[in-house]
């Protein structure tokens, strides 16, 4: 099965609250879940999220509470797509840098040993 969830994160700016609303995305429409009761409802594109299924954060405790949650889900080792590519990029970066390294050693080894570009 296809991971098809998303989690939508926004300000409310008239409470100051941040909302969270998970979903579900197939054909033909998309699926709210509230997480509270198992439920599930059906939404179309344009309609309006029942309220029941949006979970409200007060502004004062908000960051530091999505902070706890990403870490948890660090702890559990659950990564997401953007994880893999940064650690792809390290592991390029990390044998670029290695390459370099060996480039500049035999450089450096040919000149101590009588090459051009020590007079």
């Amino acid at each position: 099965m296809d991971n098809n969830f998303k989690v939508r994160i926004w300000q409310d700016f008239s409470t100051e609250e941040i909302r969270m609303v998970f979903l579900s995305y197939h054909q033909p429409g998309t699926e709210v879940i509230n997480l509270y009761t198992g439920k599930v409802e059906t939404v179309e594109e344009g309609d309006t999220i029942p309220s029941d299924y949006i979970i409200k954060l007060p502004r004062y405790f908000a960051d530091d509470l999505l902070k706890a949650l990403a870490e948890a889900l660090d702890e559990k080792n659950i990564k997401t797509d953007n994880d893999a590519k940064i650690q792809g990029v390290l592991e390029a970066t990390k044998y670029h840098l290695e390459d370099m390294r060996k480039i500049a050693l035999t450089a450096f080894n040919f000149n101590l040993i009588g090459g051009k570009g020590g007079e």
